[in-house]
């Protein structure tokens, strides 16, 4: 790894649902995905069925409420509230620089300086537009590719974490 690698993006409501796209996709993987969304499918033939045969059923009524909430809603909804989430944020719109050396990485914002050592972090997923830097399961950093200078610093940075991180895992 060169001495350090540095990296600045501008923290913006389109990266933050960046982040919480990919966070959502490493968390639950695209098999399970389609599995769950099978099935809200069959829900709701299903209750389009009972509701067909039987003429009047409650659970049928909220099987199909609950299916095309899933396949229909959700989505919508929480890009909703992750972008009202995003709005109450006092970081909003501030620059943000990585650097990463041996020993540490140091995040630096207008109203933030933090300096971490490698081992507060659990693992690291490469993801198609950028890095989660997890330090709990659930608490994470991004860091996208863009915010590079060049595709060598992202590539020196990725075998450098894979010394560095306890789990570092690739996503398509």
């Amino acid at each position: 790894m060169p001495p350090t690698i540095k990296a600045h993006f501008r923290w913006t409501e389109d990266e933050f649902l960046k982040a919480y796209k990919h966070h959502y996709q490493c968390q639950l993987r695209r098999p399970f995905r389609w599995a769950i969304n099978a099935i809200a499918i069959l829900l709701v033939l299903l209750a389009v069925f009972v509701l067909v045969v039987i003429k009047s059923s409650i659970g049928a009524a909220a099987m199909l409420f609950v299916a095309l909430y899933w396949l229909c809603l959700r989505g919508s909804l929480t890009r909703w509230f992750l972008r009202r989430k995003f709005r109450r944020r006092p970081d909003q719109g501030h620059e943000v620089i990585w650097i990463f050396t041996e020993d540490d990485l140091r995040s630096e914002s207008d109203d933030v300086v933090c300096t971490l050592k490698w081992k507060a972090f659990i693992k690291w997923s490469e993801t198609p537009e950028g890095f989660l830097m997890y330090q709990l399961e659930d608490l994470f950093n991004w860091l996208p590719f863009d915010a590079f200078d060049s595709k060598d610093d992202i590539d020196a940075l990725r075998d450098f974490v894979r010394d560095k991180v306890p789990t570092f895992k690739q996503f398509a």
